[in-house]
């Protein structure tokens, strides 16, 4: 998905394409005693990027929600999360079509060249020159760019006099080929982590705030299971019997060491992108993840009551449970409130109060970010989006998972 222009001394010309939606996903309800007890997916449709919305509508009742869960651009399954009631006959489920596929840049250039880059805030461009259209035509990097509110403008100031170019701006903010498995995308752009000060449970720590991320990254569906850290490592820190539950007993050290060892074997295997490693999450990635495009403080709404449908959470007696059991969030990801906590990348620090761009936290510290809590947590606001934690990286008793993406 590209658009062009062309300069040759004073002529300036442009071309605009626009990509089609894709194709909308349709399911039906079941009603049992009056309650929406199931949806089936009939078409899933194609073309999505996100989860789209679910409303629900007629049937004589009211109050039913539910959630659409992806799986790569085609709507895989939609989960009751609130079953409402009153309902004589299956009440209608409208899911929300893809978006248009309008490519996010636009040109304007004069013969300076001065280039004008217009397209929707936080898409990433890749800005690229060639010196005539061939077979094929050869393409030239010129520059990267996040688009902010405004218009971006830039000079090429390499382009020879009297010479004549064509430039083409290209959206890199769609998902790369190559998926791992077990991994969801998420794309690059503005998200708001954080809490406001209406949320109840709220921690001082939680200062809401833009986040510019501007390379997307590919993010572990599920904690790296005790199986999964014992086939790279050799060992078993938790002493655990159960190969799919998460690792437990990785200090932050022994986390990371993983993510390198695990990055050394798939590269030599050829099985990831050149240029890309696997890490743990920043706490920006991980919050972002975890909230899955909702700005609730649980990503299945405000109401704690709803949790076990997704997360392992307050049960009142610790120990993990196998990963993957339960529902997951709106991108197709598992356990990220409940279960036990994560490691992230980041130093603890305090947020700051403006928008940041690809965050890492403070270059040293006394204890690194946790994020989630375990289901024996008594304490309902601690498995919200926003709540933070800290522990020294020596500790033990902790789980995590990866993200693959480019070494910055």
């Amino acid at each position: 998905m590209m658009r062009l222009v062309f300069v040759a001394f004073a002529v300036l010309l442009t071309w605009q394409a626009q990509a089609f939606a894709g194709r909308q996903a349709t399911a039906t309800a079941s009603v049992t005693a009056g309650l929406v007890s199931g949806i089936t997916i009939t078409d899933s449709g194609s073309g999505y990027q996100l989860a789209p919305a679910v409303s629900i509508s007629g049937g004589g009742g009211s109050g039913a929600t539910a959630v659409a869960v992806l799986d790569g651009d085609k709507v895989a399954a939609v989960v009751v999360t609130t079953a409402g009631n009153g309902y004589a006959t299956a009440p209608s489920v409208t899911i929300a079509p893809p978006p248009a596929l309008v490519d996010p840049a636009s040109l304007s250039i004069d013969t300076v060249p001065r280039i004008t880059i217009n397209g929707a805030p936080g898409s990433t461009n890749a800005i690229e020159w060639a010196d005539s259209v061939g077979s094929p035509t050869v393409w030239h990097p010129l520059t990267n760019l996040v688009l902010g509110s405004k218009p971006a403008v830039l000079i090429d100031s390499t382009i020879p006099a009297g010479g004549r170019r064509i430039y083409r701006a290209i959206s890199t903010n769609r998902e790369p080929p190559g998926r791992p498995d077990g991994f969801v995308w998420v794309p690059s752009g503005r998200y708001t982590i954080g809490s406001p000060i209406s949320e109840s449970g709220r921690n001082a720590d939680e200062s809401l705030h833009p986040v510019e991320i501007t390379r997307g990254f590919w993010i572990a569906s599920t904690m790296v299971t005790a199986g999964q850290y014992g086939a790279i490592t050799k060992s078993n820190p938790g002493n655990q019997t159960d190969a799919n539950q998460p690792s437990v007993g990785a200090r932050w050290m022994d986390a990371t060491n993983y993510c390198e060892k695990l990055t050394q074997l798939e590269a030599d295997a050829g099985r990831i992108p050149p240029g890309y490693h696997y890490r743990l999450p920043t706490e920006a990635e991980w919050e972002i993840s975890a909230r899955a495009g909702t700005t609730t403080a649980y990503y299945f709404g405000d109401d704690f009551g709803s949790i076990s449908t997704f997360e392992w959470a307050d049960t009142g007696q610790y120990g993990v449970k196998p990963v993957g059991l339960k529902q997951p969030n709106p991108w197709g990801i598992f356990d990220m409130l409940g279960n036990n906590p994560e490691w992230c990348s980041d130093w603890y620090a305090p947020y700051p109060l403006w928008e940041v761009s690809d965050p890492t936290g403070p270059t040293d510290g006394q204890a690194r970010v946790v994020r989630g809590t375990n289901g024996a947590d008594p304490r309902h606001a601690d498995y919200r989006c926003a709540a933070r934690s800290e522990h020294l990286p020596s500790e033990q008793g902790l789980s995590f998972r990866i993200v693959l993406a480019p070494v910055q």
